[in-house]
């Protein structure tokens, strides 16, 4: 297990990384952490603009949210409610 403190928009973020995460994410988003990530990997590959495609965002932010879930039970239940507290690009950041 890996726990890391960062600063989001000056607002200190405990992130959590363990066996658990794929699992979690799977149950947050129905979908498989490892398929997302690799599909996030090839779409930035082709894609050569400085902007990162939503989908790609989508799952940064998605694995994010897991990742400080795990770490702190006060995280809001829903995704949404999360990045409320953020700037536009402050996970991305991350």
């Amino acid at each position: 297990m890996i726990e890391k403190k960062l600063l989001l928009d000056n607002k200190e973020v405990t992130f959590r990384t363990s066996a658990a995460i794929p699992r979690l994410y799977r149950q947050y988003f129905g979908s498989d952490v490892f398929i997302d990530l690799n599909k996030a990997r090839e779409t930035v590959r082709k894609n050569k603009k400085a902007e990162l495609p939503a989908d790609v965002m989508s799952t940064i932010e998605n694995l994010a949210y897991c990742m400080a879930k795990h770490a702190d039970s006060s995280v809001p239940d829903k995704i949404e409610d999360w990045l409320a507290d953020f700037s536009t690009t402050a996970v991305i950041r991350i």
